[in-house]
């Protein structure tokens, strides 16, 4: 199953046989296998390989099937060894700037366990979730599947943030009027919805002339730094330098703006022991977060 899977994911048998360090004639055989034991063919092999009505049927319980051998095998594991890896996915804030105090944390009770991370944007890494590629998958952006199982476990702020050495440095918070006329950095456009909403409810609406659109949020803070505009980010991933007085978070009197950052698991998903104790760290924020900050 796992070869009809990446053989139908790349529509390439020598490709497949590449990322499964298998030679191509052995992927041909398996393929010519389980169309034998199907009695039917599930691929149409042209030019670019294509899967037949009954190899795009075949797709989804392919993936049940494999996730049900990669769960018998966790599970054996963890009888004989009393450990079991942990795979996480994270979008890109949680990733960059919460997730490794959470696994420092976590390391600190329980040294000798295994944890592979993917950190993505949030539609990708729910993606994961959903082809068993991630065990857990913690973001921060709306989770559309109503199935999974989504457990809020933090919020954080977005806030406006400057150079130390701005004229507003000395202040706790802005007002509205102060940002109406401001240049503001961005990640991208829907990047901070929040933000967004609530600055056009205000009658501040982000666009192409009083924004910059940058890829990074290293890249922003850095604008922010040399006072290049006004960045919008979450709290979390300036908290360093905020320690450091290289820049200062400001939040928006009377509105704010928090967000929440979901834990999401699969319905039925066998929970390992690991996973039970990853999951009592992450929502013990006391033991990762410096409150200090958010106060």
């Amino acid at each position: 199953m796992k070869v009809f899977l990446a053989a139908a994911e790349l529509c390439n048998f020598s490709k497949a046989a590449e990322k499964l360090n298998l030679t191509q004639p052995a992927v041909s055989q398996q393929i010519k296998h389980l169309e034998d034991q199907f009695g039917t063919s599930l691929f149409i092999r042209s030019n670019r390989l294509k899967l037949t009505p009954s190899g795009e049927a075949l797709i989804p319980y392919a993936k049940k099937i494999l996730s049900l051998y990669n769960e018998a095998f966790i599970i054996a594991t963890e009888k004989q060894s009393g450990n079991s890896p942990i795979n996480i996915g994270a979008s890109f804030t949680i990733g960059e700037y919460i997730l490794p105090e959470i696994i420092a944390s976590y390391k600190n009770r329980f040294p000798d366990s295994f944890i592979k991370v993917r950190v993505n944007y949030t539609k990708e890494t729910i993606q994961k979730l959903m082809d068993d590629q991630i065990d857990i998958a913690l973001v921060e952006g709306d989770v559309k599947k109503s199935f999974l199982i989504v457990e809020p476990f933090w919020e954080d702020e977005v806030v406006f943030v400057i150079s130390s050495k701005h004229p507003w440095a000395s202040r706790a918070e802005l007002k509205v009027e102060d940002l109406i006329n401001e240049h503001f950095i961005i990640r991208e456009a829907g990047s901070h919805k929040l933000a967004e909403q609530t600055l056009g409810m205000l009658g501040i609406h982000l666009n192409g002339y009083n924004t910059t659109e940058v890829g990074s949020t290293l890249a922003i803070k850095k604008f922010a730094e040399i006072e290049m505009g006004i960045a919008i980010l979450y709290l979390s991933t300036v908290k360093n330098e905020v320690r450091q007085g290289t820049l200062k978070a400001l939040r928006l009197a009377g509105h704010p703006m928090t967000r929440h950052f979901r834990w999401v698991m699969k319905p039925n998903k066998y929970v390992t022991k690991n996973i039970k104790e990853l999951k009592k760290v992450v929502f013990e924020p006391e033991s990762w977060l410096n409150e200090s900050l958010y106060k």
